[in-house]
């Protein structure tokens, strides 16, 4: 995803987040910059920010998306409004079923680890390993 901006000012460590709703104003996903580790210097003028989802692990259906650009981000407080900007036109999406996948895998294909019970593993996400 790509998401163009317009800034009068520079903000350092500026916080991104872009949300994904479903179709039924359910939140599926919340992308922060700041939680995963990310310091975004945005410089006055037209900018881009990229995110990607990859892999997208969301399931088949309509999504609308929301982005919000902070100068800073406390999730702490409830009180506050903190956002410098929030994208308010509706833009949506379509996800569609894989090819030869015909069974509903759900809102989100969530990583998982597998493993036997009481067998100790080290395995990669959405694989399994039995240890002799």
């Amino acid at each position: 995803m790509r998401v163009g901006y317009v800034s009068r000012d520079a903000l350092r460590d500026a916080v991104v987040a872009v949300v994904v709703y479903r179709a039924d104003n359910v939140t599926v996903c919340n992308a922060i910059s700041s939680m995963d580790g990310v310091a975004l210097e945005l410089s006055a003028g037209r900018g881009a920010i990229e995110v990607v989802f990859e892999p997208l692990m969301l399931a088949p259906g309509e999504y609308t998306v929301a982005v919000g650009i902070y100068p800073s981000l406390d999730l702490a407080d409830t009180h506050s409004v903190q956002h410098t900007a929030i994208w308010h036109r509706r833009h949506t999406f379509m996800v569609r079923q894989p090819e030869g996948v015909a069974v509903d895998l759900g809102v989100v294909r969530h990583p998982v680890r597998w493993r036997l019970a009481g067998r100790p593993s080290t395995v990669s996400t959405g694989s399994f390993e039995e240890n002799a």
